[in-house]
Parts: structure tokens; sequence; C-alpha cells
């Protein structure tokens, strides 16, 4: 009798286990940076750090700008920040390199996004410094930074919007 119960609490004990290590998730990002890639004064390509996010949600991280993510990423984003960022290096190559692989571990129990910031020693403003990525898909594509933005390897990249300028675009003279 103290043997059954024993082997029954032992067991109970071994389902436990395999439950909360079954709850854990991990999660490996592809990166690659490509030169040109966050350019010095004297025109030369140079690392640039990255933040990754893990997120409950992204609207709080698709609505902030770039200075208040830079500056209170804890305040804009709040709960659903739910982890320090992670900072990595990218260091600029070529565009048929290998990407580089970055294990991010175990990750936040509700992770749901990931959140990817550059930190680019100059901006411009059409290029995109941040990109939102559902977990269930952020190991599939390559991120690659080139220039001062961040973009998924393969897909055409789209200036954003023009805020730096205060005139109107020229109009064309029809005929």
């Amino acid at each position: 009798m103290v043997i059954a119960r024993s082997l029954h609490t032992c067991a109970a004990f071994l389902a436990l286990v395999i439950l909360l290590t079954g709850c854990s998730r991990t999660a490996t990002l592809q990166v690659r940076g490509v030169a040109p890639l966050n350019l010095n004064d004297a025109g030369e390509s140079t690392p640039v750090d990255v933040r990754i996010y893990q997120l409950k949600d992204d609207g709080a991280f698709k609505r902030a700008t770039f200075e208040k993510l830079w500056t209170e990423d804890e305040k804009v984003l709040g709960q659903d920040r739910l982890a320090a960022p992670r900072v990595e290096s990218i260091i600029p190559g070529n565009a048929t390199d290998q990407p580089k692989r970055i294990a991010l571990g175990e990750l936040e129990v509700g992770t749901r996004f990931i959140g990817i910031m550059a930190l680019y020693a100059k901006t411009d403003a059409r290029d995109a410094r941040i990109l939102v990525l559902p977990i269930n898909d952020a190991e599939d594509p390559v991120i690659e930074f080139s220039g001062y933005g961040i973009s998924l390897a393969g897909e055409d990249k789209k200036p954003a919007a023009d805020t730096t300028s205060d005139k109107p675009a020229a109009k064309s003279k029809g005929k």
C-alpha cells in the first residue's frame, strides 16, 4: 500500500514536470546585415545594435514613435513588454551571406509577437526601423538590416512617407 502510494505520488510529480516543461517555448531568429549598413561619416558600413522584444500584443509597439520606444520603452509598451529587450549587434555583410541565428531561449509565457528595433547612428525617414512578427512566423524569414532600415529578405522595400520635407511634392506637367 505504501509502495503504491509512493508510485502514485512519483507519477503525479513526473506528469507535472512534463506539463510544465511542455509549456515553455523557444525561438530562433535569422538575421543578416547587408552593406551598405549604418554608414559612418567616412561612408563605411558599421554594425548596428538591435533590440529584440517579447510582446504580448503588437498594438503599442506599432503605434509608438521610434523615439519613445528608444527612450521610454517600458512606459510605452506597459504590460505588453514581457521581458527586458535583448540587444544584439548585426555585422555588415552581403545579401548572399548565411544569416546569423539568434537563439532567444525560453520565451516568457504569453509571448505572441517579437518586436525588433534597429538603433542606427543616423536616421532616414524613408526606411522602417522597427518590425513586428507574430511568434509563429518569427523563425522562418530572414530579417535583413541594410542602409538605415529593416525588412524581411525577399520583400520589396517600401519607403515610409517622407515626413522630413515641408514642401509639397512637385507636380508633373501634363501634355
